[in-house]
């Protein structure tokens, strides 16, 4: 069984819960999935041992604070402690697809935006020289990056934070960073001096760019399943 089945299957038997106890095992689910640099398939493969440990102690009438305790982030923790760390090559891949999605939506973004525009008025071509432009998009990447771990570590931190308006908190939390991150891209794209060759490239091609990339991202995800499934067999 792959680690999808296996997220499949842990769908179907949270159906067997009471509402309860699945609000309390979608709290350690979502904790422990959060750390995405723990191997995907052990982490599955816990959640599932104790859905199954959980569903076999509710038919005794017990509930899941009953099985796992009072404090279920310090129990989480410790499941924790025993998944092995995601391998390199797929830590790689794994970031490859996420930075390439980001940064394939945010140059759509920018392409259908400058598209749009041209249709109400003349807009020129965006003027790029390609070493800083070049230099502007690794930039851009990091702090997309950067986001994207800041934002799950907001989620992760949130799901056992002791308020009554975390969700609330986990909003304003991922807004603040969304918000610096897209000044940051805004300030990077100011202040970068011009070097390099100039190019000049039309909404169309930057929204273009944005489709290959998207392209590219799945290519990287189709290497990212092969890597899982040969894993799976060695």
């Amino acid at each position: 069984m792959n680690t999808k089945e296996l997220i499949l299957l842990n769908n179907e038997k949270r159906e067997h819960l009471t509402r309860e106890n699945r609000n309390y095992y979608e709290d350690m689910l979502a904790y422990i999935r959060f750390h995405f640099t723990l191997s995907e398939r052990k982490i599955e493969e816990i959640l599932l041992e104790q859905l199954d440990y959980l569903i076999e102690e509710q038919k005794k009438g017990n509930t899941a604070q009953d099985i796992f305790g009072e404090n279920p982030k310090e129990y989480c923790n410790k499941l924790i402690e025993e998944v092995p760390q995601e391998t390199k090559g797929k830590m790689f891949l794994f970031g490859s697809y996420i930075l390439l999605q980001l940064l394939g939506w945010f140059l759509i973004g920018k392409g259908v935006i400058d598209v749009a525009f041209s249709y109400f008025g003349n807009v020129n071509p965006t003027t790029v020289q390609l070493g800083s432009g070049i230099a502007i998009l690794i930039i851009i990447v990091i702090l997309i990056g950067a986001f994207a771990v800041g934002t799950l570590s907001i989620l992760k931190h949130g799901v056992y934070m002791k308020s009554k308006r975390k969700n609330i908190k986990n909003f304003v939390s991922i807004a603040a960073l969304f918000g610096t991150t897209t000044s940051l891209i805004i300030l990077v794209q100011k202040s970068m001096p011009s070097f390099g060759v100039s190019i000049k490239l039309s909404g169309y091609i930057i929204l273009l760019f944005g489709i290959l990339t998207l392209l590219i991202s799945r290519l990287v995800n189709k290497r990212l399943m092969m890597v899982t499934a040969n894993s799976k067999r060695t």
